[in-house]
């Protein structure tokens, strides 16, 4: 089977879960990533981080060179095509090219469903070229509701996933941990006045009780709300195994963000054992989160604070409770991965040689 992927972003994870896919017994695997040019997306682009893949970077400032691919689509023959979302200019003319329409084609996306005039106008404006689209291809629950508002009836569940940790020696002896951009809807300045809050709180519950300290690993706009700020360490922009070692030493995993479609922090935290606070806009809170951590409403500082309280308080049961949630993450592994994809792409070709 000949599988073609077109992604958007170097990311750290896919690599692992297409290497996966190509250990399958006959598959071949063709990646074509749009990507941008600035220092981060550089540093992932690193040749360990892609080898043994045949990947074709595409930079979104590039106009698309259409008989190039002709040719290279003609060549590798793909019996199918997953394609992510609807805005990126080369994932959409994969999937709106006429040289190709027979090739059946999967939609990847994350967007969970949300009442509001722009999701319940989607369907009509969308129509156009979802018809393109054979299936979906989705992280969880939520971008599954919203699947099927779009009209899908052929929808997969689990697109996001990592090389799981075989082996995890636990020191449990650091603070707080946050991951992800400094970007806006992460909400840095919640998670700041969350952490202000807590100190205060544990030190009047337990007088002389030093709080935990709290490392933000990451780089974007927002990052001013983090300076100056007593107990914050920032690391800035961490590669892969630098944040795996601290999933291992820090005491939990925090998130504030107010709109986060299936942040994968929490997957990997989760799969390292560690604890989670994450707010109700986490979409994978739903999958991941079961007693292993601690949901809160977004933007909601005194209760964020609280939880922050309450694992300080109980952080061996919470300890406990973390190593526990491990097989939340066993169904997110990259060899289960290979699996799905492989069982969508033979339905949708059986379907589509039936028809």
């Amino acid at each position: 089977m000949n599988i073609l992927f077109v992604w958007t972003g170097v990311t750290s994870y896919m690599p692992d879960c297409w290497r996966a896919l190509i250990r399958q017994s006959n598959v071949r695997l063709k990646v074509v990533i749009e990507t941008k040019r600035n220092p981060t997306q550089t540093a992932f682009c690193a040749k360990e981080l892609l080898a043994g893949l045949d990947v074709s970077l595409c930079f979104d400032d590039e106009a698309i060179d259409r008989d190039y691919w002709i040719d290279q689509i003609h060549s590798f023959q793909p019996d199918i095509m997953y394609l992510v979302g609807w805005h990126a200019h080369v994932p959409r003319f994969f999937a709106t090219e006429k040289s190709w329409v027979k090739i059946p084609k999967i939609l990847i996306f994350d967007l969970p469903f949300q009442w509001g005039i722009r999701k319940f106008l989607a369907p009509l404006v969308l129509h156009a070229y979802l018809k393109h689209f054979c299936g979906a291809f989705v992280p969880g629950r939520r971008a599954m509701s919203y699947a099927h508002w779009l009209g899908f009836h052929r929808i997969q569940k689990g697109l996001f996933s990592i090389r799981l940790p075989e082996c995890i020696s636990v020191q449990r002896t650091e603070g707080f941990l946050f991951v992800g951009r400094f970007s806006r809807e992460k909400r840095l300045d919640i998670l700041v006045s969350a952490y202000r809050l807590y100190r205060e709180k544990i030190r009047d519950r337990v007088p002389g009780l030093s709080p935990w300290s709290l490392t933000c690993c990451g780089k974007g706009e927002e990052e001013h709300c983090l300076q100056n700020q007593e107990g914050i360490e920032v690391l800035g922009f961490c590669m892969p195994d630098e944040v795996r070692a601290l999933y291992v030493t820090k005491r939990a995993l925090v998130l504030c963000s107010d709109f986060d479609p299936w942040p994968l922090v929490i997957l990997e935290a989760v799969s390292h054992g560690m604890p989670v606070i994450c707010t109700s806009a986490c979409g994978d809170s739903d999958e991941l989160i079961r007693g292993n951590g601690i949901v809160c409403r977004p933007r909601n500082v005194q209760e964020i604070a609280e939880a922050m309280v309450t694992m300080h308080l109980n952080a061996d049961e919470w300890q406990t409770r973390g190593m526990a949630g491990r097989r939340l993450s066993e169904p997110y592994g990259c060899e289960a991965w290979s699996k799905r994809v492989l069982a969508l792409s033979s339905d949708v070709i059986g379907s589509v040689m039936r028809t």
